[in-house]
């Protein structure tokens, strides 16, 4: 299913079920929000979109601190979680979907975290947060934020189409 085609998807089931999300997302820097806000009509449903790429941001944006995420770090399946519940939580949507992750390059990075690695979560209001863990084994910033951009795409539609009426 193309990127055009999912978003398309999500817009409906989510007019269908008055329902709205926001977007927390940092390796994908924007992209995320930016395929959502393609579909014509997106300000009946999408309440917003936050880059919280740092602990500074996160905290103020998003009331996480500094020990929100304990050892497990800014990229973890923990983290992804505590985003998608704070962005839902800070814009008042129905669902709070998020990402985090690395997009690369390798070289040059504080992390031992490997490039091409990301955790996408879906809050929302009948079930546990979803979250899964995304691996593309790519080295290519762009490649990489493209990959996170689909897999949180399809992960939220996922959650939509199993979740009627919500």
């Amino acid at each position: 299913m193309e990127e055009v085609e999912i978003t398309g998807r999500i817009a409906t089931l989510l007019i269908a079920n008055g329902a709205t999300v926001a977007v927390a997302e940092t390796s994908a820097g924007g992209m995320i929000s930016g395929a959502l806000l393609g579909v014509p009509g997106a300000s009946a449903w999408f309440g917003g979109g936050v880059i919280p790429y740092t602990a500074k941001v996160r905290e103020a944006w998003l009331g996480l601190g500094a020990d929100a995420f304990g050892t497990d770090g800014a990229v973890s399946a923990h983290a992804a979680i505590r985003l998608a519940e704070a962005v839902r939580a800070v814009s008042g949507t129905t669902w709070g979907l998020a990402e985090t992750g690395i997009a690369g390059p390798q070289s040059g990075r504080r992390s031992s975290k490997p490039a091409g690695l990301a955790f996408v979560a879906v809050a929302g209001p009948t079930s546990t947060p979803i979250v899964i863990e995304v691996r593309t084994g790519l080295d290519g910033r762009r490649e990489n934020q493209e990959a996170f951009t689909s897999a949180s795409l399809r992960a939220f539609l996922n959650v939509l189409e199993s979740e009627p009426g919500q």
